[in-house]
């Protein structure tokens, strides 16, 4: 990942899993699939496409919505099936402007986020951008790009 991108990993709502609940880097980096059986093709993808085209992968495997070095959502499948699902911010831009883009996709409400350092919550606008501006990840980007 690029320091100017910040990471959420995207959860079903129904997985057990509640907002406000904090999950350890340990608990997801396990074979914890909160998806299956979850069909990619049962998705209607034309929202996110709207906001972040559909780019060309380098894998079958991964559809990807934006540009990998810029915003996207990554849908990382399994014989069709999804297995995760990633959501990226790049800090170079217009963060609430492009927040504001990603609230009008209805997905995103269906699905909890999953932020850099466990805190599940849902989409909530100016949730996330208390989380990013106020974490170490920012903190870090600014120091770099601002010098």
């Amino acid at each position: 990942m690029a320091l100017w991108q910040y990471a959420f990993q995207l959860i079903p709502k129904n997985c057990g899993i509640t907002d406000g609940d904090v999950i350890s880097r340990n608990e997801l980096s396990v074979d914890m699939n909160f998806w299956q059986p979850i069909n990619f093709n049962k998705i209607d993808t034309s929202e996110i496409n709207a906001v972040l085209p559909m780019t060309k992968s380098w894998s079958k495997d991964l559809v990807l919505f934006g540009t990998i070095d810029s915003s996207f959502i990554s849908f990382y499948l399994e014989n069709k099936l999804i297995t995760e699902v990633e959501l990226r911010i790049d800090l170079r831009k217009d963060l609430n402007g492009f927040l504001r883009k990603l609230s009008l996709i209805n997905f995103l409400h269906d699905v909890l986020l999953i932020d850099e350092v466990g805190y599940v919550s849902k989409f909530n606008m100016p949730l996330i951008v208390h989380k990013i501006i106020n974490s170490i990840h920012y903190a870090n980007f600014n120091k770099i790009m601002n010098g």
